[in-house]
């Protein structure tokens, strides 16, 4: 494999199962310096990954985190934004606590990690930052209500943020999501899932190797005229 971003420093939220377990993996066998954040202990051990136990909502924690990454003077390349929890329901049944908890981990921990990462982009005048977003943003289907105004929001988010840090020569772009075989869709129901699929144009999951190639893309030098878009895998718009 070419190590395409040897050298670099990512910030990896959400990274100690799952999605963000693949995207830190995928990294590291790049060269690239992680640093994960995740509400759990650390999952495993790798040659330059450092693991930092923080709620992402929690904008003291995160700051704190960002602290660490600043002393070690490495500076940072890449944010990808990946922490999220899903509650499926219709709106008159979905528990409140489920609710604030989407808002909270979802939108405000994106804004959280995409503030503080700035602040050291800014510093070298480069960087890529990149959402986790999911087609139900613009499936919107029934009983998803919360989960899918929260990856709306940070679409919208994404936008904002690419004007005021463009001048900066920062990105920022949101890779939407289709199915993907991960822990958390055993928090969403198989009906729900099996809308989505039956929606897109290409009809069918999406794999780890889907992600990874669009990914690589958004976080090269080869994007660096590409900010505030919204790429969605499987076909959507």
């Amino acid at each position: 494999m070419t190590q395409a971003h040897a050298g670099k420093v990512a910030v990896v939220s959400g990274s100690r199962r799952g999605l963000g377990r693949l995207i830190t993996e995928h990294l590291l066998e790049q060269g690239v310096t992680v640093h994960g954040i995740a509400r759990g202990e650390a999952s495993f051990e790798a040659a330059g990954y450092t693991h930092h136990v923080a709620d992402v909502a929690d904008a003291a924690a995160v700051d704190a985190v960002f602290r660490h990454i600043r002393g070690e003077r490495m500076g940072l390349d890449y944010l990808i934004n990946n922490a999220g929890v899903a509650t499926s329901g219709f709106a008159m049944m979905l528990p409140p606590t489920a609710a604030s908890e989407m808002v909270s981990t979802n939108l405000l921990g994106t804004f959280h990690l995409s503030r503080a990462a700035a602040k050291l982009m800014t510093k070298r005048r480069t960087g890529r930052i990149v959402n986790i977003g999911s087609i139900m943003a613009v499936v919107e289907p029934a009983g998803g209500s919360i989960y899918a105004a929260t990856k709306a929001a940070i679409e919208t988010l994404a936008h904002v943020l690419a004007k005021e840090l463009g001048p900066v020569g920062i990105t920022c772009n949101t890779l939407g999501l289709s199915v993907i075989e991960t822990d958390m869709l055993d928090t969403l129901s198989r009906d729900l899932l099996n809308t989505i699929v039956a929606s897109m144009p290409i009809a069918r999951p999406a794999t780890p190797a889907d992600v990874m190639n669009v990914l690589d893309f958004l976080l090269s030098d080869a994007s660096g005229y590409i900010t505030a878009q919204t790429i969605y895998l499987g076909g959507l718009h």
